[in-house]
This record gives structure tokens, C-alpha cells and sequence, in this order.
């Protein structure tokens, strides 16, 4: 399969920085499981209604807060599973992100250009900000993702080589491992 690939990032194997894309993203979404809830209880508190602010009806709907709880937890659960993964060496517990992180910045590219394009209401040169910082930010997502995915890849061509090491235990023995009671 031909296509582009990332030997490392910033002098770095692609194991020390997938380590180091992990880490930075579960410290993000750290932040922003303090963050969401101060925001949620100081939405509104500055004089701001429902009727003029769209951050405050936003903010103050509960189900976008869980949301937004719901969503850090579950990254850093796939950012957790992803450093596991590449540091046993298990491609398959990197997977899951890389779908999560393909579905979202294929979402965030087609929301910057649907502001682009089908907003009426903001200059041209609130446009070309959008142009260039979304693509900016669309540009450094997929480095990151290109370096976990071939991270994920040299994973999967090592484990061809023994494939028994790369494989999940079966579940019989999962069991019997950790005497799961069901």
C-alpha cells in the first residue's frame, strides 16, 4: 500500500510520539472536564439571558453539559487505550481512536467549510480567519493522526511476524485470568 508516511515527529520514533500525542491529548480533555462545568455555572451569571446569548442557552441546557463530560471521558479512555496499545505493541487497542479521530476531522472539515460557505451573516474576512485557522487546525490533526496511524501500522507489520503475541487472549482465558464473575 502506497501513501504518505511519518517516520516520527520532531526528531522522535513514532512509539515516543504516539506516547507524547497521548499524553497531550488526555491532559486536554483533563482541562476541559474542569473547564465544562465552571463554564456551565458562569454562563449566564454575568447579565446575559437566554434571549441575547447563544453561549448561555447553549451552556445551560443540561444534556450539552453531559455531553460534554461524556465525550472527554471517553477520549481519554481511547487516548489510555491507544498508549496501552502502542506500547505493548497491540494495534488493535489503537484502533478505535483512529476511527474516532477519522469521523472528527472529517466532521470539523465540513463544518469550517459549511461556516465558509452557507453563513450569511459574516464578512469576507471573518471568512478567510475561518479559511485559515480550519485549515490550519484541520492540517495539524491530520499530522498527529498520520503519526498514530503509522505507529498502528508498524505494529501491524512487526505482529505478522509473530502474530500469537499481537493477538487478544481469547475469552475463555480472560476469564480464568482474572475470575470475572458473570
Amino acid at each position: 500500500m502506497s501513501g504518505i508516511k511519518v517516520g516520527g515527529c520532531c526528531g522522535h520514533d513514532l512509539r515516543t510520539a504516539t506516547l507524547v500525542i497521548g499524553i497531550l491529548f488526555i491532559v486536554l480533555n483533563i482541562g476541559n472536564l474542569i473547564r465544562t462545568p465552571i463554564e456551565y455555572t458562569q454562563a449566564c451569571s454575568s447579565g446575559m439571558t437566554f434571549e441575547d446569548s447563544i453561549f448561555c442557552s447553549w451552556t445551560k441546557d443540561s444534556s450539552n453539559l453531559g455531553l460534554a463530560i461524556s465525550s472527554s471521558i471517553v477520549e481519554i479512555i481511547l487516548e489510555a487505550l491507544m498508549i496501552y496499545g502502542s506500547e505493548k505493541e497491540k494495534y488493535m487497542l489503537m484502533l478505535p481512536l483512529l476511527v474516532i479521530h477519522a469521523i472528527g476531522l472529517g466532521l470539523t472539515f465540513g463544518v469550517f467549510w459549511f461556516i465558509i460557505t452557507a453563513v450569511v451573516d459574516i464578512s469576507m474576512g471573518a471568512r478567510v480567519m475561518i479559511l485559515l485557522i480550519g485549515h490550519l487546525i484541520i492540517a495539524i490533526g491530520v499530522y498527529l493522526w498520520m503519526i498514530v496511524y503509522n505507529r498502528c501500522q508498524e505494529i501491524r507489520r512487526n505482529s505478522s511476524v509473530d502474530p500469537e503475541k499481537h493477538q487478544l487472549p481469547p475469552y475463555e482465558q480472560f476469564v480464568q485470568d482474572y475470575k470475572v464473575a458473570i
